[in-house]
């Protein structure tokens, strides 16, 4: 009974290491105050592009016309009838979302990196390649979709976002 008391007492004891700050998580602060963790987040953004228009070699049969005999692939589950809401093997509406709000996101904070770090025409060409890359999600999604919804800053998590109706093709014009 006294080695179960004792080994209660030590292992409550030592739980004290759990209620430590993790020293691996970069902060908003961190990230804009290095190039390395700046350039990061700007390859994150790339990392949002996802292949599409028959580079992937499973999305070539995706008609009624064609087929791919390669089981498991996307194309094959659709083209077999296994396509349902649940299971939009084509879709990349959040995922392309996402790398919108990033870029603006890297935008707003790319300046707060040290002029001794980044210079300010590095910072210029990257801010271009965020508003490129926002661009081509814009026009994949209008490829997919039709006219969607044209966010034109970055919107809080607690926002109402039915307040956001799709634009029409013309409001699409300019996204950048």
């Amino acid at each position: 009974m006294v080695v179960g008391i004792c080994f209660l007492g030590a292992c409550l004891s030592s739980c004290n290491y759990l209620n430590k700050k993790p020293d691996n998580l970069l902060t908003s602060d961190l990230i804009w105050s290095t190039r390395a963790n700046a350039e990061s987040y700007l390859y994150n953004i790339y990392g949002y592009i996802k292949q599409t228009d028959g580079g992937d070699y499973s999305a070539m049969g995706a008609s009624d016309e064609s087929s791919v005999s390669i089981p498991g692939t996307n194309v094959r589950q659709m083209v077999v009838g296994n396509w349902s809401p649940v299971n939009a093997y084509f879709d990349y509406w959040d995922n392309y979302y996402t790398g919108i709000r990033s870029s603006f996101i890297f935008e707003a904070n790319i300046d707060k990196v040290p002029a001794t770090q980044l210079s300010v025409s590095l910072k210029n060409q990257y801010k271009a390649e965020a508003r490129f890359l926002r661009g081509w999600f814009y026009w994949q999604l209008i490829k997919q979709y039709g006219p969607v919804v044209k966010v034109t800053e970055t919107l809080s998590l607690n926002d109402d976002f039915n307040k956001y109706p799709r634009a029409s093709f013309d409001e699409m014009q300019g996204l950048c």
